[in-house]
């Protein structure tokens, strides 16, 4: 994804790609943003196997990890708010702890990744990229997944789910399944 003067790119999963630079982004001039987005599993020849940024670029509740030869190449600072990365970003609310990926690109149990975003107004009412509520719970997740999506991938759908909750003294929970998640009929 190449950004120029100004671009968002939001709510994307962006991995396998390669470039010489910037193998998942390259955002050359202008104050571009990157806003819950995953970027994961790229490359480039040069440098910023995850993102390249330059000069003005925001990125926002955004996960850049486990990408080639190195996540975040940083040209000219930019803003850096509630992001993942195993580079250390300057700014409020950066992790640096591993997202704990599982099913794909999905946050697992104990991510450091959950409810760890900040809320933007154009959250309510949209979906993640699994079709799920965009914030579920006090804050947003890091990320373009909400933690507990469902993997949707065409006309399969994964077999194994991770099931997880904060639970709470005195409450009770109870779990149902369904083999067609298209009817109203649970277990």
């Amino acid at each position: 994804v190449d950004v120029q003067s100004g671009g968002t790119v939001q709510g994307c999963l962006i991995w396998s790609n390669t470039a010489n630079w910037g193998g998942g982004v390259f955002v050359n001039t202008g104050d571009g943003l990157l806003d819950n987005c995953t970027i994961s599993s790229n490359s480039a020849i040069a440098n910023g196997g995850g993102v390249v940024v330059r000069a003005g670029t925001k990125l926002r509740n955004t996960i850049v990890y486990f990408n080639q030869p190195d996540n975040v190449n940083v040209w000219a600072p930019g803003g850096y708010t509630n992001c993942c990365a195993p580079d250390a970003l300057t700014g409020p609310g950066n992790i640096t702890g591993d997202p704990l990926f599982v099913a794909g690109f999905r946050l697992g149990i104990g991510s450091p990744c959950i409810d760890t975003g900040t809320n933007q107004a154009w959250m309510g009412g949209t979906l993640d990229l699994s079709g799920n509520d965009r914030i579920v719970g006090a804050a947003v997740d890091i990320g373009a997944f909400e933690y507990g999506s469902v993997a949707v991938v065409g006309a399969l759908i994964w077999t194994a789910v991770e099931v997880g909750w904060g639970s709470e003294v005195g409450a009770y929970y109870q779990v149902q399944w369904s083999t067609n998640l298209t009817t109203n009929t649970w277990s």
